[in-house]
Protein backbone atom coordinates (compact mmCIF):
# COMPACT_ATOMS: atom_id res chain seq x y z
CA UNK A 1 0.00 0.00 0.00
CA UNK A 2 2.63 2.38 0.89
CA UNK A 3 4.55 1.65 -2.67
CA UNK A 4 1.27 1.85 -4.02
CA UNK A 5 0.39 5.19 -2.72
CA UNK A 6 4.34 6.73 -3.52
CA UNK A 7 4.24 5.95 -7.25
CA UNK A 8 -0.05 7.03 -8.13
CA UNK A 9 -0.56 9.38 -5.22
CA UNK A 10 2.66 11.25 -4.31
CA UNK A 11 2.90 14.02 -6.99
CA UNK A 12 5.93 13.43 -9.46
CA UNK A 13 7.46 16.62 -8.65
CA UNK A 14 7.87 15.52 -5.43
CA UNK A 15 9.19 11.73 -6.24
CA UNK A 16 11.62 13.32 -8.71
CA UNK A 17 13.41 15.88 -6.21
CA UNK A 18 14.16 12.65 -3.75
CA UNK A 19 17.88 12.01 -3.07
CA UNK A 20 19.56 10.02 -0.90
CA UNK A 21 16.23 9.08 1.35
CA UNK A 22 14.58 5.49 1.96
CA UNK A 23 11.16 5.07 3.14
CA UNK A 24 10.66 1.77 5.43
CA UNK A 25 7.89 0.58 7.01
CA UNK A 26 8.56 -0.73 10.76
CA UNK A 27 5.64 -2.30 12.73
CA UNK A 28 6.02 0.18 15.49
CA UNK A 29 7.60 3.56 16.63
CA UNK A 30 11.00 3.01 18.10
CA UNK A 31 10.94 2.94 22.19
CA UNK A 32 11.18 6.67 23.04
CA UNK A 33 8.63 7.78 21.00
CA UNK A 34 5.74 4.80 22.64
CA UNK A 35 4.08 5.77 25.86
CA UNK A 36 2.74 9.04 25.34
CA UNK A 37 -0.76 9.99 24.50
CA UNK A 38 -0.53 10.21 21.11
CA UNK A 39 0.62 7.65 18.40
CA UNK A 40 3.34 8.30 16.36
CA UNK A 41 2.67 6.88 13.13
CA UNK A 42 5.27 8.40 10.64
CA UNK A 43 8.88 9.66 11.51
CA UNK A 44 10.99 11.33 9.02
CA UNK A 45 15.38 11.31 10.68
CA UNK A 46 17.77 12.63 8.63
CA UNK A 47 19.22 15.30 6.43
CA UNK A 48 16.71 17.94 5.14
CA UNK A 49 17.25 18.92 1.55
CA UNK A 50 17.28 22.29 1.95
CA UNK A 51 20.40 21.58 4.17
CA UNK A 52 23.56 22.75 2.61
CA UNK A 53 25.01 20.44 0.57
CA UNK A 54 28.28 20.06 2.50
CA UNK A 55 26.13 18.50 5.69
CA UNK A 56 25.16 15.78 3.17
CA UNK A 57 28.95 14.44 2.69
CA UNK A 58 29.43 11.25 4.66
CA UNK A 59 25.72 10.63 5.75
CA UNK A 60 23.80 8.22 5.67
CA UNK A 61 20.73 8.52 3.48
CA UNK A 62 17.88 10.22 5.79
CA UNK A 63 14.60 7.73 6.23
CA UNK A 64 11.01 7.99 6.29
CA UNK A 65 9.30 5.57 8.57
CA UNK A 66 6.01 4.61 9.00
CA UNK A 67 4.55 2.49 11.64
CA UNK A 68 2.04 0.18 10.48
CA UNK A 69 0.37 -1.34 13.80
CA UNK A 70 -0.65 2.97 14.60
CA UNK A 71 -2.05 3.00 11.18
CA UNK A 72 -3.86 0.22 11.33
CA UNK A 73 -5.70 0.71 14.77
CA UNK A 74 -6.39 4.44 13.55
CA UNK A 75 -8.13 3.97 10.43
CA UNK A 76 -11.42 2.80 10.71
CA UNK A 77 -11.41 0.89 7.03
CA UNK A 78 -8.91 0.29 4.27
CA UNK A 79 -10.35 3.11 2.11
CA UNK A 80 -9.11 5.25 5.11
CA UNK A 81 -5.79 3.31 5.79
CA UNK A 82 -5.17 4.45 1.86
CA UNK A 83 -5.72 7.72 2.93
CA UNK A 84 -4.12 7.88 6.34
CA UNK A 85 -0.90 6.25 4.70
CA UNK A 86 -0.82 8.96 2.37
CA UNK A 87 -1.50 11.67 4.41
CA UNK A 88 1.37 10.63 6.65
CA UNK A 89 3.96 9.97 4.01
CA UNK A 90 3.08 13.75 2.56
CA UNK A 91 3.59 14.73 5.85
CA UNK A 92 7.35 13.24 6.50
CA UNK A 93 7.98 13.96 2.66
CA UNK A 94 7.56 17.72 4.09
CA UNK A 95 10.12 17.28 6.35
CA UNK A 96 12.67 16.27 3.93
CA UNK A 97 11.98 19.33 1.89
CA UNK A 98 12.88 21.62 4.36
CA UNK A 99 9.19 22.28 6.11
CA UNK A 100 8.76 23.26 9.84
CA UNK A 101 6.53 22.27 12.25
CA UNK A 102 4.30 25.54 11.84
CA UNK A 103 4.26 24.89 8.44
CA UNK A 104 3.22 21.75 8.69
CA UNK A 105 0.14 22.48 10.51
CA UNK A 106 -1.22 24.26 7.24
CA UNK A 107 -0.01 21.53 4.80
CA UNK A 108 -1.59 19.11 6.97
CA UNK A 109 -4.81 20.67 7.06
CA UNK A 110 -4.92 21.45 3.49
CA UNK A 111 -3.99 17.92 2.44
CA UNK A 112 -7.02 16.68 5.31
CA UNK A 113 -9.67 18.98 3.77
CA UNK A 114 -8.36 17.30 0.08
CA UNK A 115 -8.73 13.45 1.31
CA UNK A 116 -11.50 14.65 3.15
CA UNK A 117 -10.55 12.99 6.15
CA UNK A 118 -10.78 14.78 9.82
CA UNK A 119 -8.34 16.04 12.16
CA UNK A 120 -6.38 13.30 14.10
CA UNK A 121 -6.55 14.12 17.86
CA UNK A 122 -5.09 10.77 18.74
CA UNK A 123 -2.20 10.57 16.95
CA UNK A 124 0.71 12.38 15.60
CA UNK A 125 3.24 12.20 12.91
Amino acid sequence: MVRRAFAEKVPAKFRDELENVDIVVEPWPPEPYRGSRKTLLGLFEGVPKTAPYNMFRGVQPSKITLFEQPMLAAAENLQELEKLILEVLMHELAHYFGYNEQQMIYLDARLRKKLGRKTGDKWTF
